[in-house]
């Protein structure tokens, strides 16, 4: 982890259905928590970063906390969220303005006390009121800093922020925040329990990801920001991905779609795959949405623990070698073997999301471009691969990230563009390491 004081941490807390994932939303400018009326949607804890008056500051949504819940799942959320609670340099605790403060929240907000956390005790569902007095109810509670807001309209939003930036300003005047790095933004995706959220577990040093046998138990996107010897990223834990014909309800259907916008929003994809029941149709409409949408990719073939009980002495070659030859569409990706459960795999992933990183910025000089074309299409064309009446005069890198590659060239049909596309990254792909880094062809008439 970086030395140094760490950029503050803002905790949202509160019962269930009173709209903090609403007001995280607003802080975030973007909706990335699921809301819906259904009590007890948020699970897991979002992450945000945000810019109040000039302090950034992670923003947590934690689950709604009922005390003395009755499903055990609910008893992982609120214990999670206790955790987050202790590490809060501020926690805004949010009450539902439109009706009475109840018993669990007369105890929650004892218990922040005992803890001696900077409160500010937010009253949401305002809207048009947030200049009257606030319910006579609140006033009780005897919390020094009070605002009243609606985070659904953004009513009271721009003084939140003031309140806040200040409260954080006074937190941190004792020490130096750290320059946030730059964090590459690593998705991982898989049908459910493949062991996604064991594997975030693991990678990000110890519990923060919800796991359960329960199927859908991931519901948002949960973003994680780990810094590692091998380089600062942005674990994204996400809801497993399923057909469309199988969404229930809305819930489902929003989880599914924090899924995809996290897809396609990160640089680098870990595909999870239960070897013990082979790579399955599902599997194989999860990787075409990242060839699809020329991700990086790491493919990581889980519960390797479990096949080495079931057939002591199988060989790992043989698991990744089956793997690849059913994902042939994802053929640029990188392979991994290995059990979320072993500690040892940690390092092995972050090594080989750092060399894909590496390879997702590289820059080829032209020279060496045209030095590898010219030598590889030569015997290309020698042996008929190539298209007799296809010239290629140069290559150059028009950009990184992923790398593009644009070969000028004479005048071509459709078709002949495609299979000449596809050699010519076959030919750079042989000479030049891209495991794990999608490459985009262009070809261009001189």
């Amino acid at each position: 982890m970086n030395e140094g004081k760490k950029q503050p941490l803002v905790a949202i807390v509160g019962k269930t259905n009173v709209g903090k994932s609403t007001l995280f939303n607003r802080l975030a400018k973007k909706r990335i928590a699921i809301v819906d009326p259904t009590p007890g949607v948020t699970r897991d804890f979002l992450e945000e970063i945000v810019d109040f008056q000039g302090t950034e500051a992670r923003v947590v949504d934690t689950g709604g906390i009922e005390f003395s819940p009755q499903e055990p799942l609910q008893s992982a959320v609120e214990r999670k969220a206790w955790e987050i609670i202790e590490e809060a340099d501020l926690v805004m605790f949010v009450v539902d303005g439109r009706a009475s403060l109840t018993l669990p929240e007369q105890e929650l907000l004892a218990r922040l006390r005992r803890l001696g956390k900077r409160l500010l005790l937010v009253i949401n569902k305002r809207e048009g009121m947030t200049h009257e007095v606030p319910p006579a109810d609140f006033f009780s509670l005897g919390v020094e800093n009070m605002l009243q807001i609606s985070a659904l309209h953004g009513d009271g939003i721009r003084r939140l922020k003031e309140v806040v930036g200040e409260a954080l300003k006074e937190a941190v005047s004792e020490g130096k925040l750290a320059a946030s790095p730059r964090r590459s933004k690593v998705v991982v995706l898989g049908k459910p329990n493949v062991g996604k959220s064991t594997l975030c577990n693991l990678l990000f040093g110890r519990e923060r990801c919800i796991v359960s046998d329960v199927p859908g138990t991931t519901r948002d996107a949960v973003t994680i920001a780990v810094d590692t010897p091998f380089g600062h990223y942005q674990l994204i834990d996400t809801a497993g991905l399923i057909r469309k014909a199988r969404l229930q309800d809305a819930v489902s259907f929003y989880a599914q779609t924090r899924a995809q916008r996290a897809l396609e929003e990160a640089d680098l994809c870990i595909l999870v795959i239960d070897p013990l029941s082979g790579v399955t149709r599902q599997d194989k409409r999860i990787a075409a949405q990242i060839a699809e949408h020329k991700k990086c990719c790491l493919v990581f073939l889980n519960k390797w623990d479990l096949v080495q009980k079931l057939n002591p002495g199988f060989p790992q070659a043989r698991v990744e070698e089956w793997a690849r030859r059913d994902l042939s569409f994802l053929y640029y990706a990188s392979f991994l073997v290995g059990s979320a459960l072993d500690a040892s795999i940690r390092e092995k992933i972050f090594a080989a999301l750092a060399g894909i990183i590496t390879r997702y910025h590289q820059r080829v000089k032209t020279s060496v471009l045209n030095e590898i074309l010219e030598q590889e299409l030569t015997e290309l064309r020698t042996k008929g691969f190539l298209p007799a009446r296809s010239k290629l005069y140069y290559a150059t890198q028009t950009r990184i990230a992923p790398p593009c590659i644009r070969v000028y060239t004479n005048s071509m049909d459709e078709e002949t563009k495609k299979r000449v596309a596809k050699i010519v990254e076959q030919a750079l792909r042989r000479r030049l390491n891209w495991e794990g880094v999608p490459l985009d062809i262009e070809l261009q008439r001189k």
